[in-house]
């Protein structure tokens, strides 16, 4: 039993040590607090911390979401501006940010859900976010991207627009 028992654990370590770069082995914590703390910055207003703990596909999808609005409006700008104007938590990231809060509040996911690790592996995992008064859950996507584990929103909400977005999460919300 001794010897399954450790044959287990050193599997386990060298099959994801190197996917953990904290050292510890332990994929729940950095998945978890990496989670966290996205929706923790989101309530802070820390814009640009939320932003790098987004998937690359995420923040890809919503540059192009705002480079199509801007064009539908009439206006004009480039991919280049509007990641830099992002990357300090400029006036459009400020705006894009403010204006995802007005549906989102980030104390519901933090506050008033129950999270559980769902799948784990080397690249992806999933947490299973279940608010108190909804049946169904939300899985969470959250990626490892150079080193980091960071959340798919657009992974785990969006269907291609932004709406299915708002829909997904009045639906977790949802009495």
């Amino acid at each position: 039993m001794r010897k399954s028992i450790f044959l287990f654990l050193l599997l386990f370590t060298f099959g994801f040590g190197e996917a953990f770069p904290d050292g510890t082995g332990n994929p729940e914590d950095a998945i978890l607090e990496s989670s966290e703390r996205f929706f923790i910055s989101l309530k802070k207003n820390d814009f640009n911390t939320a932003w790098n703990l987004l998937s690359l596909k995420s923040r890809e999808t919503i540059i192009s979401d705002i480079i199509r609005a801007t064009r539908k409006a009439g206006g004009g700008t480039n991919k280049d501006d509007i990641i830099k104007d992002f990357e300090n938590s400029g006036v459009i990231s400020t705006s894009y940010w403010n204006a995802f809060l007005n549906t989102f509040n980030p104390d519901m996911i933090l506050e008033e859900c129950k999270w559980e690790m769902g799948v784990i592996d080397k690249q992806k995992a999933e947490i299973i976010i279940t608010h108190r008064k909804a049946s169904d859950p939300v899985t969470l996507k959250v990626l490892r991207e150079d080193g980091v584990w960071r959340v798919g929103l657009v992974e785990t909400f969006w269907a291609g627009r932004t709406d299915s977005f708002l829909q997904k999460l009045v639906n977790l919300f949802a009495g």
